[in-house]
């Protein structure tokens, strides 16, 4: 099995959205999340999840996954592990 070209992955990528939408489509993420004292499912807001009732507390979108500690977008974590992955060194500028 050979690793896809970067131009084959380029959509994930692009913007942590894009990314987002690859990783759920895929589970490595949660699709859907259920409040834990309701039992009803939470919706979406760009990087949480939120219950319909106001007092309970959001919960990030990537609790409890690779991605959950990162200080950088899920895109960017992506690019760096894709980089490794097929030995390009990383540097900062």
């Amino acid at each position: 099995m050979s690793i896809p070209s970067f131009f084959e992955l380029k959509h994930i990528f692009d913007t942590p959205e894009s990314c987002t939408n690859f990783l759920m489509e895929n589970k490595v993420i949660y699709q859907t999340k259920e409040c834990r004292l309701y039992r009803i499912n939470m919706i979406r807001y760009s990087k949480t999840w939120r219950c319909k009732n106001k007092k309970c507390p959001q919960v990030s979108i990537f609790q409890n996954s690779f991605f959950a500690e990162s200080k950088i977008e899920p895109n960017q974590v992506m690019l760096i592990l894709y980089m490794k992955l097929i030995n390009i060194p990383s540097t900062s500028t």
